[in-house]
């Protein structure tokens, strides 16, 4: 059985609330408004490099929980 769009969304909420806040919200801000990595960079007063990487560990922490959680199949496509 598929997860519902609102199972995961609860369960990313989850994922995120257990990261660090930093890289929680370049995350939050990267997927719901039209902010650019260099928009983000600025706003949290780090290098362009330390934004990208917030959101590469967000990236792997939310899909190693979604994983965990069944809500994701393994394999390479995108989250």
């Amino acid at each position: 059985e598929n997860a519902t769009a609102s199972q995961t969304l609860v369960a990313v909420e989850s994922i995120l609330g257990a990261m660090k806040p930093e890289i929680a919200q370049v995350f939050r801000w990267r997927t719901t408004s039209d902010l650019s990595f260099k928009d983000i960079a600025t706003r949290q007063q780090v290098s362009l490099n330390t934004a990208l990487g917030r959101m590469h560990s967000a990236v792997k922490k939310i899909r190693a929980g979604l994983l965990e959680a069944g809500l994701l199949e393994g394999g390479t496509h995108a989250l």
